[in-house]
């Protein structure tokens, strides 16, 4: 589990400092330390037995649907005879070695809770760099260790309500002071990012949890109070950047010029999908073509990611590849649901809960976003699977204090909970 927990920091940090860096080419693989530590990981899920008191391994669609996600990514770049995407096939591998090694490992309540506590670790410490860029060497907007403003608002705000479920719900006051730290941090980086799509994300997100407290006065009035100060504290750059959305006449600054590229790229992204509706027009290719699918793109000589994850997945896998994606995303949050309704723990149907918000982030943020290869994205994805095995076991977080290996331990200690939980 050591290995697999340094595969998530190493995921976090993967862009600074600089631990996705090739090392060497294997073939047509980008060879990179974090691939290097995804494969021992995978080693390390093949040799290790299951501890006792895992949940137990049901079938289910994820993985094939991710596996024909996956295939069919690869299938239009391959019919049209473009050259296999260095970039995303790395990603593709990386996911798979992922999916492997979450599927196998993340098998009881305790190894699901300390994915959570690296995680919102990694993220509340990669702030610093946030902190740094914006008040030290007066960066007009802060762009972390992800190298990118919209991306890493993007991956806080996903973190942010696993870090409020460990501010209420740890049982050690260690870790519930790390949650509520991490959680300020979060935010208020998020807010130095001048996301206006992961803003987006985290106002749908408080929303959301709004709803979710509606019977937990206390918690309504903290999460009113939290967002008001929030409001209150943040950038005045940060406003004049959502009064700067344009989408028609002549852009007076940058900021309009973006709103308005975006419309276009719409139109161009929609007319790729109706000229290639099954396979798409290739991996990787839609900031290359767009051009030819609107004039206005053509005469500005200027290229563009689609900005809309939803959008540039149809465009580029077709519609089979979009309805793939939906339905791994569908299946998330099915499984989070389930796992809320099925835990017999109140802190694990928490957990589920704060994982669904968190996917939530994703969900909305992928308007405004091309995001399809977020890493912890598809971490939420493949744990969704896993917590709702464990919540249908009948398994408690307080129950999964002891070490995860060392069975003579284990059975010493678990004979006592067992009865406890009957």
């Amino acid at each position: 589990m050591t290995i697999y927990y340094l595969l998530l920091i190493c995921e976090r940090f993967h862009d600074y400092p600089h631990l996705n860096g090739q090392l060497f080419k294997a073939g047509f693989i980008l060879v990179t330390i974090t691939k290097v530590v995804g494969v021992a990981a995978v080693a390390a899920a093949m040799i290790m037995p299951r501890p006792l008191g895992a949940a137990t391994a049901e079938r289910g669609a994820l993985a094939p649907l991710f596996i024909a996600f996956a295939l069919w990514s690869l299938l239009g770049t391959l019919a049209f005879g473009w050259p296999l995407p260095a970039v995303s096939l790395s990603y593709l591998i990386s996911l798979s070695l992922l999916m492997a090694a979450t599927r196998s490992l993340v098998c009881t309540p305790g190894r699901a809770r300390n994915v959570i506590r690296v995680g919102v670790l990694a993220a509340g410490l990669a702030t610093a760099w946030c902190y740094k860029q914006y008040f030290m060497e007066g960066a007009p907007r802060a762009w972390g260790v992800g190298l990118d403003a919209n991306y890493e608002a993007l991956s806080m705000v996903m973190m942010i309500p696993l870090a409020a479920w460990m501010a209420c719900a740890e049982g050690a006051r260690l870790w519930r002071t790390v949650g509520a730290l991490a959680a300020v941090s979060l935010t208020g980086a998020a807010f130095l990012t001048q996301s206006r799509g992961g803003l987006l994300a985290l106002a749908i997100v408080g929303l959301a949890a709004l709803l979710r407290a509606r019977r937990k006065p206390a918690a309504r009035l903290a999460l009113l109070a939290a967002f008001g100060a929030l409001l209150a504290l943040a950038p005045s750059s940060l406003w004049h950047r959502f009064e700067s959305i344009s989408l028609s006449g002549a852009p007076a600054n940058g900021d309009e010029m973006a709103a308005q590229a975006r419309l276009e790229l719409i139109v161009a992204g929609l007319g790729m999908v109706e000229s290639h509706p099954l396979l798409g027009i290739g991996l990787d290719r839609f900031k290359a073509v767009a051009p030819d699918y609107d004039q206005r793109l053509r005469h500005s000589g200027a290229s563009y990611i689609a900005h809309n994850t939803y959008l540039q997945v149809a465009a580029e896998t077709g519609l089979p590849g979009l309805a793939l994606f939906a339905a791994l995303m569908a299946a998330g949050f099915g499984n989070f649901r389930a796992a809320e309704r099925r835990a017999r723990d109140p802190a694990l149907a928490g957990l589920a809960a704060a994982l669904r918000l968190g996917l939530l982030a994703y969900a909305v943020a992928g308007l405004f976003l091309t995001a399809e290869f977020v890493v912890w994205y598809w971490l939420l994805i493949f744990l969704s699977r896993n917590l709702r095995e464990i919540a249908a076991a009948g398994l408690s977080l307080e129950s999964s204090q002891f070490p995860a290996t060392g069975a003579p331990h284990f059975e010493r200690a678990a004979a006592p909970q067992a009865i406890r939980y009957a």
